[in-house]
């Protein structure tokens, strides 16, 4: 079976709970987060965007351990080593407060890295176009 289209798959992979921007517009309106988006500066769970903003940080994907947020650790920390390391950007606590600079005061240029990755499938995996066109329209047919 010949495919004539091209399938692409992208994916945006953040690690946490929620953007940083939805702390943002919480910090601006006043309002507390839900639980679960994130911690104070002593890594205690907060609902107070200030503490999560100025000190604290923003949760894993998967959130405490009774939910298995260690594998959303084991995935931010493959992240921080692609976008982070790998490009030589800082890493961790040293990237910098990450806020719009007209939201909130930061003081520090953000050294924020990316990783791009890009792989030609039908070197690795033969019959691979007809194999994603499978798992593509088994999604396409979930409820």
């Amino acid at each position: 079976h010949t495919h004539s289209r091209s399938i692409w798959v992208a994916v945006n992979f953040p690690d946490a709970q929620v953007p940083l921007g939805k702390i943002e517009v919480a910090h601006r309106k006043g309002e507390p987060v839900p639980p679960g988006w994130g911690v104070d500066a002593q890594g205690l769970p907060s609902q107070q965007p200030d503490k999560i903003l100025f000190g604290g940080g923003l949760t894993y994907l998967g959130g405490p351990e009774e939910t298995s947020g260690y594998k959303g650790y084991g995935l931010a920390l493959m992240v921080e080593m692609l976008c982070g390391v790998m490009a030589g950007a800082s890493t961790g606590p040293h990237v910098g407060n990450t806020m719009n600079p007209n939201a909130v005061h930061r003081q520090h240029a953000v050294d924020l890295g990316q990783c791009f990755i890009a792989m030609d499938p039908s070197r690795i995996c033969p019959g691979y176009p007809a194999r994603l066109d499978a798992l593509v329209g088994d999604l396409h047919g979930l409820p």
